[in-house]
């Protein structure tokens, strides 16, 4: 296993960890995405637990770092520019991984951006966890310590920053979706998943949410909890199913 730091770009947050086991089979790559509602104060080593169970289970990860609001220049739409270009370095750089073999996992705001990176970079997957999907609604229900409005930097925002910022609004994603959320989660309630769930599932969609009885907003980041398993069982599925799609359409 080797461990090796790429950049994607010349700002000291655009980097990614790029974590290669010896045993990688080259049609298994994982895209994690941190959370922390955009902010500066939390990097990716929140994803260090998941990444080390993924590259355990032979799965590359690809643990990207990305500008955030809070003086790292990040914001809307640089910060989703940023993963699409670290996605650009896995697909394009030396490992040219097809998109097809890839699955984005995102946390909270990671969940957010995964949710828009997987719909523009046509990945294979999607598993979020907490996600944030609804920027008009975290806005007027205060959460995040009103993040969102940050993170669209605009003083007075506009009802189409709030759409094309928000999964929610960007219906169908286009790729499969696994929507985990916690039913105790106080940081971004599960009523926000249940109605993503309802409007992609409607929009054609194929999207699954996995409640967690009591959980909270960071009990997805423990790959020790009971959840992990099935979620990492429903992305090899997924994984499986995006690249025996992709040889057909090839043919």
């Amino acid at each position: 296993m080797t461990m090796e730091i790429e950049r994607y770009g010349e700002h000291p947050s655009q980097f990614v960890e790029a974590w290669i086991p010896d045993n990688w089979s080259r049609d298994s790559a994982v895209v994690l995405l941190h959370g922390g509602w955009w902010r500066a104060q939390h990097d990716l080593h929140l994803m260090d637990g998941l990444a080390s169970d993924l590259r355990k289970q032979g799965h590359l990860v690809w643990n990207v770092e990305y500008r955030r609001i809070d003086g790292d220049d990040g914001g809307w739409p640089e910060t989703l520019d940023d993963v699409l270009a670290a996605v650009r370095c896995l697909t394009s750089g030396p490992l040219k991984v097809e998109p097809s073999s890839i699955t984005v996992v995102g946390h909270s705001a990671g969940g957010h951006l995964a949710l828009l990176a997987a719909k523009t970079a046509r990945l294979a997957a999607v598993v979020a966890l907490a996600p944030i999907t609804d920027l008009a609604r975290c806005a007027v229900e205060g959460l995040g310590e009103d993040a969102t409005r940050a993170f669209l930097k605009r003083a007075g925002q506009l009802k189409k920053d709030f759409e094309e910022a928000s999964p929610l609004e960007q219906t169908p994603i286009g790729a499969p979706q696994l929507i985990v959320h916690g039913t105790d989660d106080a940081r971004v309630p599960v009523s926000h998943s249940r109605a993503y769930a309802s409007r992609a599932a409607s929009a054609g969609d194929e999207v699954e949410l996995m409640e967690v009885q009591g959980g909270d907003h960071m009990f997805v980041l423990r790959p020790e909890h009971a959840y992990w398993p099935r979620a990492v069982q429903w992305m090899n599925r997924a994984a499986k199913v995006s690249a025996h799609d992709a040889v057909v359409e090839a043919e």
